[in-house]
């Protein structure tokens, strides 16, 4: 069984998928010489009309293979009806959110990936500061790097959690 179109614009979509929707617009029917089509604003801006807008009976659907490369974000989209006749008519307008084809990695996740590949090549190495033809070179101590390391971590824990970091508990018991 095919699943059901729906008769509305979507709230969220995501980029990369063909979107589809069919659309109903009162006293502006395909039969009488109108056509359909949407301008969309936000992070990118684009259209959507001709061949992405068929028609059915008396309504109209709308068939839209986006980009995977469409930035996420909120977009303001505006229906529109044309005829050759009359001219355009803004029919109705609402935002739909696109989200990103796939999840971008959190800044926490980039910069525990970084602190964890500097600890593991300081190990061959372990030098934190050097000298060459009088200019020096510091780098962060092994206590800054694991600092930096849990503080990242709880981070990226919180992120995954959506928001609850349950910090560990030390309990002891005496006899």
């Amino acid at each position: 069984m095919a699943p059901s179109i729906p008769t509305t614009e979507p709230d969220t979509i995501v980029a990369g998928d063909t979107w589809q929707w069919d659309r109903a617009v009162a006293d502006y029917a395909p039969a009488d010489g109108w056509s359909l089509s949407y301008d969309v604003a936000g992070p990118q801006a684009f259209s959507i009309t001709g061949a992405d807008v068929t028609t059915v009976g008396s309504s109209f659907r709308v068939t839209y293979k986006s980009s995977s490369a469409l930035p996420e974000g909120t977009y303001q989209w505006f229906a529109r009806v044309t005829s050759a006749t009359q001219g355009r008519r803004t029919v109705d307008r609402g935002t739909f959110t696109i989200l990103a084809d796939t999840p971008a990695q959190l800044h926490a996740e980039k910069m525990l990936a970084a602190i964890e590949a500097v600890i593991e090549n300081r190990i061959p190495a372990d030098v934190e500061s050097y000298t060459i033809g009088g200019r020096s070179i510091v780098k962060m101590s092994s206590e800054e790097l694991r600092r930096w390391r849990g503080y990242y971590a709880a981070e990226v824990r919180r992120a995954r959690s959506g928001g609850q970091v349950f910090s560990p508990v030390r309990v002891s018991f005496c006899g």
